[in-house]
Protein backbone atom coordinates (compact mmCIF):
# COMPACT_ATOMS: atom_id res chain seq x y z
CA UNK A 1 0.00 0.00 0.00
CA UNK A 2 1.06 3.53 -1.10
CA UNK A 3 0.56 5.20 2.48
CA UNK A 4 0.28 8.89 0.90
CA UNK A 5 -2.79 9.90 -0.93
CA UNK A 6 -1.66 11.43 -4.23
CA UNK A 7 -4.03 14.72 -2.86
CA UNK A 8 -1.49 15.44 -0.30
CA UNK A 9 1.38 15.87 -3.15
CA UNK A 10 -1.10 17.28 -6.09
CA UNK A 11 -3.47 19.19 -4.13
CA UNK A 12 -6.82 18.10 -5.43
CA UNK A 13 -8.75 14.66 -5.68
CA UNK A 14 -8.03 12.22 -8.47
CA UNK A 15 -10.47 9.80 -8.73
CA UNK A 16 -10.34 6.30 -10.47
CA UNK A 17 -12.15 3.87 -12.39
CA UNK A 18 -10.64 -0.08 -12.54
CA UNK A 19 -13.87 -1.79 -14.15
CA UNK A 20 -13.91 -3.77 -16.76
CA UNK A 21 -14.81 -1.20 -19.69
CA UNK A 22 -18.25 -2.90 -20.61
CA UNK A 23 -19.65 -1.56 -17.61
CA UNK A 24 -18.49 2.20 -18.74
CA UNK A 25 -21.67 2.90 -20.10
CA UNK A 26 -22.44 6.79 -21.39
CA UNK A 27 -24.72 6.98 -17.95
CA UNK A 28 -21.55 6.38 -15.89
CA UNK A 29 -19.96 8.63 -18.02
CA UNK A 30 -22.04 11.71 -17.08
CA UNK A 31 -22.48 11.02 -13.95
CA UNK A 32 -18.47 11.07 -13.50
CA UNK A 33 -18.18 14.68 -15.26
CA UNK A 34 -20.94 16.12 -13.16
CA UNK A 35 -18.91 14.74 -10.22
CA UNK A 36 -15.68 16.21 -11.36
CA UNK A 37 -17.67 19.54 -12.00
CA UNK A 38 -18.59 20.03 -8.55
CA UNK A 39 -14.87 18.59 -6.90
CA UNK A 40 -12.80 21.94 -7.98
CA UNK A 41 -9.41 20.81 -10.08
CA UNK A 42 -10.34 17.20 -9.72
CA UNK A 43 -9.18 14.39 -12.02
CA UNK A 44 -9.99 11.04 -13.30
CA UNK A 45 -7.97 8.16 -14.11
CA UNK A 46 -9.73 5.25 -16.24
CA UNK A 47 -7.96 1.75 -16.32
CA UNK A 48 -9.00 -1.31 -18.05
CA UNK A 49 -10.22 0.78 -21.19
CA UNK A 50 -7.84 0.20 -23.89
CA UNK A 51 -10.09 0.28 -27.00
CA UNK A 52 -9.15 3.36 -28.42
CA UNK A 53 -13.19 3.94 -29.93
CA UNK A 54 -14.35 3.61 -26.51
CA UNK A 55 -11.66 5.87 -25.13
CA UNK A 56 -12.98 8.61 -27.43
CA UNK A 57 -16.18 7.98 -26.67
CA UNK A 58 -16.04 8.67 -22.81
CA UNK A 59 -14.03 11.44 -23.30
CA UNK A 60 -16.83 13.26 -26.19
CA UNK A 61 -19.49 12.20 -23.63
CA UNK A 62 -17.69 14.24 -20.23
CA UNK A 63 -16.52 17.06 -22.69
CA UNK A 64 -20.56 17.47 -23.90
CA UNK A 65 -20.79 18.15 -20.10
CA UNK A 66 -17.98 20.83 -19.91
CA UNK A 67 -14.98 18.62 -18.86
CA UNK A 68 -11.94 18.97 -20.83
CA UNK A 69 -9.75 15.87 -22.04
CA UNK A 70 -6.71 17.27 -19.84
CA UNK A 71 -8.86 15.50 -16.82
CA UNK A 72 -9.13 12.56 -17.71
CA UNK A 73 -6.09 10.04 -18.25
CA UNK A 74 -6.41 6.56 -19.73
CA UNK A 75 -3.91 4.18 -17.89
CA UNK A 76 -2.52 1.60 -20.77
CA UNK A 77 -2.74 -2.23 -20.12
CA UNK A 78 -0.08 -3.33 -17.58
CA UNK A 79 0.25 -6.74 -15.92
CA UNK A 80 -0.46 -7.46 -12.42
CA UNK A 81 2.36 -5.28 -10.18
CA UNK A 82 2.04 -2.56 -12.14
CA UNK A 83 -1.88 -2.49 -11.79
CA UNK A 84 -1.58 -2.99 -8.33
CA UNK A 85 0.80 0.57 -8.27
CA UNK A 86 -2.28 2.52 -10.20
CA UNK A 87 -3.82 2.61 -6.90
CA UNK A 88 -1.22 4.91 -5.81
CA UNK A 89 -2.04 7.32 -8.05
CA UNK A 90 -5.89 7.40 -7.06
CA UNK A 91 -7.72 9.13 -4.04
CA UNK A 92 -11.12 7.46 -4.61
CA UNK A 93 -12.10 4.70 -7.05
CA UNK A 94 -15.63 5.37 -8.53
CA UNK A 95 -17.63 1.98 -9.32
CA UNK A 96 -19.97 1.35 -12.10
CA UNK A 97 -23.85 0.72 -12.13
CA UNK A 98 -25.68 -1.17 -13.33
CA UNK A 99 -23.35 -3.27 -13.38
CA UNK A 100 -20.77 -2.99 -10.34
CA UNK A 101 -16.90 -3.94 -9.27
CA UNK A 102 -16.44 -7.53 -7.44
CA UNK A 103 -12.60 -8.25 -7.73
CA UNK A 104 -12.13 -4.34 -8.48
CA UNK A 105 -13.63 -3.29 -5.18
CA UNK A 106 -11.82 -6.08 -3.21
CA UNK A 107 -8.68 -4.78 -5.39
CA UNK A 108 -8.96 -1.58 -4.49
CA UNK A 109 -9.83 -1.49 -0.86
CA UNK A 110 -6.94 -3.55 -0.06
CA UNK A 111 -4.64 -1.38 -1.81
CA UNK A 112 -5.98 1.47 0.40
CA UNK A 113 -8.29 3.11 -2.11
CA UNK A 114 -12.22 3.52 -0.89
CA UNK A 115 -14.98 3.20 -3.36
CA UNK A 116 -17.91 5.25 -4.00
CA UNK A 117 -21.01 3.01 -5.34
CA UNK A 118 -24.61 3.00 -5.66
CA UNK A 119 -26.72 0.45 -5.21
CA UNK A 120 -30.10 -1.11 -7.33
CA UNK A 121 -32.01 -3.56 -6.70
CA UNK A 122 -30.66 -5.99 -8.57
CA UNK A 123 -27.12 -8.66 -7.32
CA UNK A 124 -25.17 -7.17 -9.71
CA UNK A 125 -25.51 -3.66 -9.20
CA UNK A 126 -25.43 -4.53 -4.87
CA UNK A 127 -22.12 -6.47 -4.82
CA UNK A 128 -19.72 -3.63 -4.24
CA UNK A 129 -22.33 -2.32 -1.74
CA UNK A 130 -22.15 -5.41 0.37
CA UNK A 131 -18.70 -5.13 0.45
CA UNK A 132 -18.61 -1.99 1.64
CA UNK A 133 -21.52 -2.59 4.20
CA UNK A 134 -19.10 -5.57 5.87
CA UNK A 135 -16.38 -2.77 7.02
CA UNK A 136 -19.17 -0.22 8.15
CA UNK A 137 -18.32 2.05 5.26
CA UNK A 138 -21.78 2.66 4.69
CA UNK A 139 -21.36 6.54 3.67
CA UNK A 140 -19.69 5.32 0.79
CA UNK A 141 -22.77 4.28 -0.74
CA UNK A 142 -25.52 5.78 -2.44
CA UNK A 143 -29.06 3.80 -2.29
CA UNK A 144 -29.68 5.12 -4.72
CA UNK A 145 -28.20 6.01 -8.34
CA UNK A 146 -29.38 9.56 -8.56
CA UNK A 147 -27.66 9.96 -5.43
CA UNK A 148 -24.19 8.60 -6.58
CA UNK A 149 -23.05 12.52 -7.38
CA UNK A 150 -23.74 13.85 -4.19
CA UNK A 151 -22.02 10.99 -2.11
CA UNK A 152 -19.05 11.10 -4.35
CA UNK A 153 -18.94 14.87 -4.10
CA UNK A 154 -19.25 15.38 -0.13
CA UNK A 155 -17.11 11.82 0.68
CA UNK A 156 -14.54 13.87 -1.61
CA UNK A 157 -14.76 16.91 0.43
CA UNK A 158 -13.82 14.79 3.40
CA UNK A 159 -9.70 14.57 3.01
CA UNK A 160 -8.78 13.89 6.51
CA UNK A 161 -11.29 10.83 6.07
CA UNK A 162 -9.58 9.78 2.72
CA UNK A 163 -6.26 9.90 4.18
CA UNK A 164 -7.13 8.01 7.16
CA UNK A 165 -8.83 4.76 5.07
CA UNK A 166 -5.61 4.85 3.27
CA UNK A 167 -3.50 3.92 6.34
CA UNK A 168 -6.37 1.67 7.81
CA UNK A 169 -8.24 0.35 4.92
CA UNK A 170 -6.42 -3.32 4.85
CA UNK A 171 -6.02 -3.96 8.65
CA UNK A 172 -9.92 -3.04 8.36
CA UNK A 173 -10.15 -5.95 5.56
CA UNK A 174 -8.07 -8.39 7.62
CA UNK A 175 -10.32 -8.16 10.56
CA UNK A 176 -13.69 -8.21 8.86
CA UNK A 177 -15.34 -11.20 7.61
CA UNK A 178 -14.49 -10.30 4.32
CA UNK A 179 -10.71 -12.34 4.78
CA UNK A 180 -12.12 -15.03 7.64
CA UNK A 181 -11.72 -18.15 5.53
CA UNK A 182 -12.65 -20.54 8.73
CA UNK A 183 -15.95 -18.64 9.34
CA UNK A 184 -16.69 -18.69 5.22
CA UNK A 185 -16.18 -22.69 4.69
CA UNK A 186 -18.15 -23.11 7.84
CA UNK A 187 -20.94 -21.41 6.71
CA UNK A 188 -20.63 -22.92 2.93
CA UNK A 189 -20.57 -26.63 5.03
CA UNK A 190 -23.83 -25.52 7.01
CA UNK A 191 -25.58 -24.32 3.60
CA UNK A 192 -24.10 -27.79 2.13
CA UNK A 193 -25.75 -29.84 4.99
CA UNK A 194 -28.91 -27.70 4.46
CA UNK A 195 -29.34 -28.54 0.88
CA UNK A 196 -29.00 -32.40 1.70
CA UNK A 197 -31.05 -32.51 4.38
CA UNK A 198 -34.24 -30.65 2.05
CA UNK A 199 -32.91 -33.21 -0.66
CA UNK A 200 -33.27 -36.66 1.98
CA UNK A 201 -36.75 -34.96 3.12
CA UNK A 202 -37.62 -35.52 -0.49
CA UNK A 203 -38.48 -31.73 -0.89
CA UNK A 204 -39.51 -30.67 -4.30
CA UNK A 205 -38.24 -27.34 -4.18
Amino acid sequence: VCLTAPLQTRGYITFGSFNSALKVSPAMCRRWAQILLKVTDSRLLIANVTSERKRAAIRLEMEAMGISTERIEFAPRVDLEQYFKLFGEVDISLDTFPYGGGTTTFDSLWMGVPVVTGMGSTSVSRSAASILSALDLDQWIATTIEDYVRVATERASDQKSILQLRQSLRQLMQESPLTDEVLFVQDLEASYRAMWATLAEGDPD
